[in-house]
């Protein structure tokens, strides 16, 4: 072997490919003669090979290992920046975590220091209840709570009381009184509810069986309708709805208007307490506000009504009842009237003039507002109170 053949150092070594046993080996540079393949032991240049397959099969070999050396690199690359990307990932969600956390710390603090207490909004009472009455009211409230619902919508978007009317109860009669309510009141904006805004309920008043809506409006006024089915169409108990009376009850205590008239008031006892062994209940009246149930208008004078007529024992059971949270008609709407008041319908008369004006009950016609003339309660069976004059 010539003396350049055994130099061992790497500057010197080159790749070559084998012609033989297609295998790659290192042999010194220029040393041609003499040069064996290390694997089979012969001349890497077959006899019969000429110099272009040679170059052809080396090239194809140098190219191979080349992308093999450049998928290690990309492979370590890709690896390095997964592995960024992971610490990042990692940093990231730590940060997150540590942020809601402090949020939730803050807002608990505030939540405790001013002790802020959410109203919750009404939502419809239509979950099934186990015994069958209530099973029943379900069903019928998933039965015609879209067509009560149309009703309303159209009732609200029509405008003058001959339009309006088609939608109420008892059309005919209704419509006249529409027309003079409309005169002393406006409703105002009233949007139709929504689902999370309203409550819906069955009342049984007698043999009809009605179904209520409460709801509250965009403008947090509150109000509860009632559907009356007639002639195959659930119709809005009109009356009921907007708290009708024959007049506005300031004028009618101011000594305008009809001397007489039939109101839908709010009735509180004086003194109950005090005057609990009298032989009469001392009673004041109040207007409602329409849309705002906790509010009141001007109070009436007094009013002394005998314990043992018809309209004492009424009361007192209204009175009994609405101390045990007993509504009429076993009614499930939320009650929002002032404490200690109940509901009445009355037909009351004034006489005199100015300093010497005087009020009187001529009737007690029911402790609600619906338009029905059943009494809401069962009068007191209570002994009678003996007149003490």
């Amino acid at each position: 072997m010539p003396e350049n053949d055994t130099i061992d150092t790497k500057s010197q070594l080159s790749w070559y490919h084998c012609g033989r046993c297609g295998s790659l080996f290192q042999s010194v540079k220029h040393a041609s003669k003499g040069r064996l393949c290390r694997e089979c032991g012969f001349s890497p240049i077959p006899p019969t090979a000429d110099k272009n397959t040679q170059k052809v099969h080396f090239t194809k070999t140098v190219n191979h290992i080349e992308n093999i050396h450049k998928n290690t690199q990309k492979t370590a690359q890709t690896a390095q920046t997964a592995a960024r990307r992971k610490k990042s990932s990692h940093f990231l969600v730590s940060f997150v975590a540590i942020l809601f956390t402090a949020t939730g710390l803050v807002a608990l603090a505030i939540k405790t220091i001013w002790s802020v207490e959410e109203i919750p909004k009404p939502v419809a009472n239509t979950s099934v209840i186990e015994t069958a009455p209530e099973n029943q009211n379900f069903a019928l409230i998933d039965k015609h709570a879209d067509e009560c619902w149309d009703t309303l919508k159209n009732f609200l978007q029509s405008g003058l009381p001959e339009q309006r009317s088609q939608y109420v109860s008892q059309p005919v009669t209704a419509v006249t009184r529409m027309t003079r309510h409309q005169d002393f009141e406006e409703m105002g904006n009233i949007t139709p509810p929504t689902l999370k805004s309203s409550q819906w309920n069955v009342v049984s008043i007698g043999a009809e069986k009605s179904i209520e809506l409460f709801w509250i409006n965009e403008d947090g006024r509150s109000f509860d309708a009632l559907f009356k089915k007639e002639q195959e169409e659930w119709l809005i108990d009109w009356e009921y709805f907007v708290r009708y009376s024959d007049m506005p009850f300031a004028v009618f205590l101011s000594g305008n208007g009809d001397a007489e008239g039939e109101f839908r008031l709010l009735a509180r006892e004086r003194l109950a307490e005090d005057r609990k062994l009298q032989p009469t209940i001392s009673i004041m009246f109040y207007a409602p506000v329409f849309g705002r149930p906790a509010e009141t208008g001007v109070p009436s004078p007094e009013f002394l009504i005998e314990r043992n007529s018809p309209a004492g024992k009424l009361l007192e059971a209204a009175f009994a009842a609405s101390k045990n949270k007993k509504r009429p008609f076993n009614s499930k709407t939320p009650n929002l009237d002032p404490e200690g008041m109940i509901r009445v319908r009355v037909k009351l008369r004034r006489s005199g003039e100015m300093d010497v004006r005087a009020f009187e009950l001529i009737e007690l016609k029911a402790c609600h507002w619906y338009s029905s003339d059943l009494p809401g309660f069962e009068p007191s069976n209570q002994a009678e109170v003996k007149n003490q004059d």
